[in-house]
C-alpha cells in the first residue's frame, strides 16, 4: 500500500432516467400552450351516446335518437402545481444540485399528473375515483379485465378508450394479452391505450381497498406551464442543515371525458416485503 493514498474522486451520482414506456403523458393529448389556461379550462363533453352528434356544439340542447332533448353541462377543470425538490450537501455546488433535481423532476412529473387524474386531490376536479360509473367490485382475474372493459367501451360507438393501471398490473396485462408497443405507447388488440404510471396506486372508487384498473372513453388532455425555480440562489442554501435545496414548480392541468368511467377490481398477486 502506498504511503500516500489517493483520495476518492468526486463524480456525479448515477443519472435518474425517465421510464421510456407506458407513462400517462406518453398517451394523453397535450393541448395548446396558452398561459391563460392556468386559470382553468371549460369544455363541452362529447358524451357517450352518438359521439358525432355533439360535434361543433357548445352544450346546447341537442336531440338524440331515442333519447329526446339533452342539454349537456359544461365541465370546468382547475389547474394545480407539480413540485420537485432535491436536497444536496453544500459541497455539491449549485449547478450539480440543480442537475439532480432536473433529473428527478423529469422522472416524477407524469406520476404527479396521473395522481391528480386519479384522485382530483389538489383541485377537486372530476377524477377517475369520483366519476366511476361502471364499478366491477368482485375480484376479476387479470385475463378477464380487458374483456370487461372492451364490452363496456364497445357500447359507445366503438370508441377508442384509455386504460389506467398500476405499473405492476400493467405488466400483468401486457403478459396476458396481445398488446402492441410503438414509441413507448401501448395499445390493446382492439386499439385501446394502456397506461401503467406510478401515479396510479390502485386505489378504488371512494378509496375502496384492492387493486383497481380504470378505463375512460378517449384520451385525457393535459397542459403543462413553464417550469420555474423557486427562490434565488441565496435562498437555496440552508445554513442550519448545511444543505442546498433546489425546488422546481410547474403549473399543470388534466381533464377527461367522464361520461363513462369503468373501474375493475383486479385479482393480483400479493407479497410481503421481507418475507
Amino acid at each position: 500500500m502506498s504511503d500516500f493514498p489517493l483520495h476518492p474522486v468526486e463524480v456525479p451520482a448515477p443519472r435518474l432516467v425517465k421510464r421510456p414506456k407506458g407513462l400517462l403523458l406518453d398517451v394523453a393529448e397535450d393541448i395548446a400552450a396558452d398561459s391563460r389556461i392556468i386559470g382553468g379550462m371549460t369544455f363541452c363533453p362529447q358524451g357517450c351516446a352518438n359521439l358525432d352528434t355533439f360535434e361543433n356544439s357548445w352544450c346546447t340542447e341537442i336531440t338524440l335518437p331515442d333519447a329526446g332533448p339533452v342539454t349537456l353541462a359544461a365541465e370546468s377543470w382547475g389547474s394545480f402545481t407539480v413540485v420537485g425538490r432535491e436536497d444536496a450537501p453544500a459541497w455539491f455546488g449549485l449547478e450539480l444540485a440543480r442537475d439532480r433535481i432536473t433529473q428527478r423532476f423529469d422522472t416524477q412529473i407524469s406520476a404527479q399528473v396521473a395522481r391528480e387524474l386519479l384522485t382530483g386531490a389538489n383541485t377537486g376536479n372530476p377524477s377517475l375515483q369520483s366519476e366511476a360509473s361502471v364499478v366491477i367490485g368482485a375480484l376479476t382475474p387479470v385475463e378477464d379485465v380487458l374483456f370487461v372493459i372492451n364490452e363496456e367501451l364497445a357500447a359507445v360507438d366503438n370508441a377508442v378508450g384509455s386504460i389506467f393501471a398500476t405499473p405492476g398490473t400493467f405488466e400483468l396485462l401486457i403478459n396476458a394479452y396481445d398488446v402492441d408497443e410503438t414509441n413507448g405507447v401501448y395499445t390493446t388488440a382492439t386499439g385501446h391505450f394502456l397506461v401503467g404510471d406510478s401515479g396510479f396506486d390502485g386505489a378504488g372508487p371512494n378509496d375502496e381497498a384492492g387493486t383497481w384498473v380504470y378505463a375512460i372513453v378517449g384520451k385525457p388532455i393535459y397542459w403543462l406551464g413553464p417550469r420555474k425555480r423557486v427562490g434565488d440562489e441565496t435562498a437555496n442554501f440552508t445554513m442550519s442543515k448545511n444543505k442546498r435545496s433546489t425546488v422546481y414548480t410547474q403549473d399543470a392541468l388534466v381533464g377527461f371525458e367522464n361520461c363513462l368511467v369503468i373501474a375493475v377490481n383486479v385479482d393480483v398477486p400479493t407479497y410481503t416485503v421481507g418475507s
